[in-house]
């Protein structure tokens, strides 16, 4: 499936017996976006007062990650993924503010809100388009690994590690190793960034090094690369 011809990809779906959510632009909307619209919607029957083109596939997910395959391979840009306990959106915003001051607003796309798992994760990929120089993405630790083999990004950064997610995912160790998977997707050659200060850094940096990954640190310890 390729990426369709369409400046942004808005979601329609069918969730067991709800109603249809999140569908239609206004028209003020897809006059500003020049009509290049399209709505992706799942098998239930689109409502009568859907307002734009719409692709009906019958599993809503996995359209979207050939979708948004295809958007990344046709992408000459660099893409940058983001992970840590805390802090993931600031950096995101950093990186973002920083490439829009270089390079203009329209070179960079980024995550919007907490879009930041799998679905997230292939709707801002199946945004991309050849204006943008980078792509900078949020993955959260459920299914990091699938979402970076999704995105393959260039660079990925490890912020940190805490206890805020230790009620859902158990312990330090085990929150470290989940968060590490967005080491998995790296494209070949691909950097990981990781914060020296973080919790367990060593068991972080093995699993970057495993995937061969070259390491860049950062922070306030005497090893770090960049203080």
């Amino acid at each position: 499936m390729e990426q369709p011809e369409c400046s942004t990809i808005r979601i329609s779906y069918l969730l067991k017996s709800e109603k249809m959510k999140d569908y239609g632009f206004s028209e003020s909307e897809i006059k500003r976006m020049g009509g290049k619209v399209i709505a992706v919607i799942g098998s239930g029957t689109p409502p009568d007062n859907i307002n734009l083109p719409y692709l009906k596939v019958p599993a809503i997910i996995s359209s979207l990650q050939l979708i948004a395959s295809s958007a990344r391979n046709k992408f000459k840009g660099k893409v940058i993924g983001v992970t840590g306990s805390a802090g993931k959106s600031t950096l995101c915003d950093m990186f973002t503010t920083v490439f829009s001051s270089a390079f203009g607003r329209d070179s960079v796309l980024t995550t919007q809100k907490n879009e930041n798992l799998q679905l997230g994760i292939t709707t801002t990929l199946s945004r991309l388009s050849q204006k943008e120089k980078y792509a900078v993405l949020e993955i959260a630790a459920g299914h990091a690994g699938k979402c970076s083999s999704i995105a393959r990004p260039d660079l990925a950064l490890f912020s940190n590690i805490s206890h805020v997610h230790a009620s859902k995912y158990g312990s330090l160790e085990d929150i470290a190793d989940r968060k590490s998977e967005i080491f998995k997707g790296v494209k070949q050659g691909g950097v990981a960034v990781i914060c020296r200060d973080t919790p367990l850094f060593e068991r972080v940096n093995k699993h970057a090094l495993n995937e061969g990954l070259r390491v860049i640190t950062y922070g306030h310890h005497e090893d770090s690369d960049f203080k």
